[in-house]
């Protein structure tokens, strides 16, 4: 997504709209094996799955305070300065087997500046996004499960399976829209 259209988006609220989610699965180095024609299918089925899960969970809340959501939840949160990783650099990440959200604060910091907002706002939307793929391990299956491709095929003889990490993202892209962006424009919920 270009610079001057994530800046038209940030008039109204900064967050990943339904293109960063496309380009989130077009990164995916197993899209190949989605025929083209399905892509987009699947991109739309993946993100209403996740705006549908913040309806289910958070019927009636607008920006909820994700601070106090993953307290309840018996997650820690830490912050910390963190290095890019495979030169991308990220806001926030979940670690399952510890309960974990670690906040990248220097990442959030830019991310917040860039859209003119404060930093508390900035991570309590990354903490959204994090609750989403707590609640694929804990509450409602992985997102990356949702396609059953084959590593290999031949006639009727399937063998192994590719896994998509993009639609865990893409499920929490829509998971944090319907929480935010959604609320922010009137939309229906």
């Amino acid at each position: 997504m270009s610079g001057d259209h994530m800046r038209a988006l940030s008039d109204q609220f900064p967050f990943p709209s339904l293109e960063c989610a496309r380009n989130e699965l077009l990164r995916d180095p197993s899209v190949r094996r989605i025929p083209h024609d399905e892509q987009e299918r699947i991109l739309k089925m993946v993100w209403e799955r996740g705006r549908e899960v913040a309806r289910d969970f958070f019927p009636r809340v607008v920006a909820a305070d994700f601070f106090s959501v993953c307290s309840h939840a018996g997650l820690r949160v830490v912050q910390e300065d963190s290095k890019p990783v495979a030169g991308r650099r990220f806001f926030a990440h979940y670690q399952p087997k510890h309960s974990l959200i670690t906040l990248n604060t220097p990442s959030l910091q830019l991310w917040a500046d860039y859209y003119s907002m404060e930093l508390q706002q900035a991570s309590n939307m990354a903490l959204c996004h994090e609750y989403f793929h707590f609640l694929e391990w804990t509450r409602i299956g992985l997102m990356s499960r949702e396609l059953d491709i084959p590593l290999f095929r031949c006639g009727a003889l399937r063998i192994g399976r590719v896994r998509f990490p993009s639609l865990s993202e893409i499920g929490a892209y829509g998971f944090t829209y319907q929480c935010f962006y959604s609320s922010a424009q009137g939309e229906e919920n």
